[in-house]
């Protein structure tokens, strides 16, 4: 079990969980009064500690969410030849949920959008809440939607509000563009020249292809990956009448010059595709050559709201176009989530059809953005929010934690192209909810017990 991706997302949560215990041992008290620290940056100082509990809570959160059940580490245990204790996925969930709970009425923990762009406050705090009581049930079999829904109610009334167009959201200026940065709850920030990933780099160049001759003019990159693609399963949440075209085209769609791609985008503008010469379903997934094989999202560009890439002036006064590296800031957390959240706990506590007001209201608001012509709703249902986080968070690391939710990740009641590696779809075991522990840290902490129903797995997986 050292598939490299999935031992790279283990070891990278567990790293920024050793960083942050470290600046916390190294913050103490008795530390600061031995070096001296004078008492300005000493107050600084105790919002940054709030703010790096926050961070390791976020990524024990992840490993919690992805792994279950996890070493656990915090700044009280010693470092180096320590083996730490495994803790399963309910001792980790009530450990984060105090840390959070404890954050929300920490003076130290500052304002909604009292801090720096880029830098966490007590929205952030909410909002990680919402998320984990959303999932509770997952998590701990005991659901808390009452609690996700107060969380979430917290983040609605701290003063953001939506982007008015949804595409801005995830350009280049991103960071720059106020109207983007009021629906901004937490980001990383990325900077083409100061502040390179590759990260965002593939999030833009991976959905760039041969299908597009001129991708850097239409993305602001200068590479292709000729990877991600949007499935017919996805696309249907945009335009459940798509099947009708796959019915004349002998189960297959060319889109020729894109002509059905932009009339799926008049009928939702985050339907944001580069389809001309493209074919779905994506019945072939494997080098360039099957690219036209499914539907690639352009939602991430480092095209700026003047559709040209960022920039910088050198020394020579020589303009610089920065075309390797994005520039656009992620948004780990944004207010359409809170919206979202919930509404989904209140129709799950409903347990039918939901007509709760402010989520009616909130949800009406993301069809308005998103240009529906249709009326607003007056009620909704669970399957409706199934949908509308498709639509409203694709592609923004939500719909594996959101199919395990909805009960639709494993088994075969629901099917996309290419699940559990075939076509057109076929059933994922349940244990694979769960990612794998590395074999590498299994054999150096014998402490660790690997996840049920990956002793007999193919050893590369």
């Amino acid at each position: 079990m050292n598939n490299p991706i999935i031992s790279g997302l283990y070891y990278r949560l567990l790293f920024t969980i050793t960083m942050c215990n470290d600046y916390l041992k190294q913050t103490t008290d008795e530390r600061l009064n031995d070096r001296g620290v004078d008492d300005a940056l000493r107050a600084n100082i105790q919002y940054y500690r709030s703010e790096t509990r926050f961070l390791r809570a976020l990524m024990y959160y992840h490993a919690m969410d992805m792994f279950g059940n996890t070493p656990f580490i915090t700044e009280n245990d010693p470092i180096g030849t320590y083996l730490p204790p495994q803790r399963s996925r309910a001792e980790l969930y009530s450990f984060i949920e105090s840390e959070l709970l404890e954050l929300s009425d920490d003076p130290h923990m500052t304002e909604p959008r009292q801090n720096e762009y880029g830098r966490a406050d007590k929205a952030a705090v909410w909002m990680l809440l919402s998320r984990l009581y959303l999932n509770a049930e997952v998590y701990i079999q005991t659901p808390k939607y009452d609690e996700c829904m107060k969380y979430a109610r917290n983040v609605i009334s701290a003063g953001y509000d939506l982007c008015p167009n949804y595409a801005e959201l995830f350009m280049a200026d991103n960071g720059e563009n106020t109207d983007a940065r009021k629906e901004m709850i937490f980001t990383i920030n990325f900077d083409g020249r100061w502040t390179q990933s590759y990260a965002t780099q593939f999030l833009v160049a991976g959905s760039r292809g041969p299908n597009d001759p001129n991708f850097t003019q239409t993305s602001g990159i200068s590479k292709s990956f000729k990877g991600s693609r949007a499935t017919l399963t996805f696309v249907r949440h945009f335009y459940p009448g798509i099947d009708d075209f796959l019915g004349t085209m002998d189960e297959v769609v060319d889109d020729g010059n894109g002509s059905l791609g932009k009339y799926v985008n008049t009928l939702d503008n985050r339907a944001i595709f580069f389809t001309p010469t493209c074919h779905l379903p994506m019945s072939k997934n494997a080098g360039s050559s099957t690219f036209i094989y499914g539907w690639p999202s352009y939602k991430w560009t480092n095209l700026t709201r003047e559709g040209i890439p960022p920039s910088y002036t050198d020394e020579n006064g020589n303009v610089i176009s920065l075309t390797e590296y994005p520039s656009l800031d992620y948004p780990l957390m944004r207010l359409a989530e809170a919206y979202l959240n919930y509404a989904e706990a209140a129709v799950r506590k409903s347990g039918g059809t939901c007509t709760d007001a402010l989520a009616l209201e909130k949800l009406n608001e993301l069809r308005h953005r998103a240009k529906i012509q249709a009326e607003d709703l007056s009620s909704f249902t669970l399957d409706y929010i199934f949908g509308e986080r498709s639509r409203e968070l694709y592609w923004e690391a939500f719909r594996r934690t959101d199919l395990i939710r909805f009960g639709k990740y494993s088994g075969n009641d629901y099917t996309w192209e290419f699940k559990n590696g075939t076509f057109p779809g076929s059933a994922v075991p349940k244990y694979r909810e769960l990612f794998p522990i590395p074999a590498s840290d299994i054999g150096a902490n014998p402490n660790l017990t690997q996840n049920p129903g990956y002793d007999n797995a193919v050893s590369n997986q």
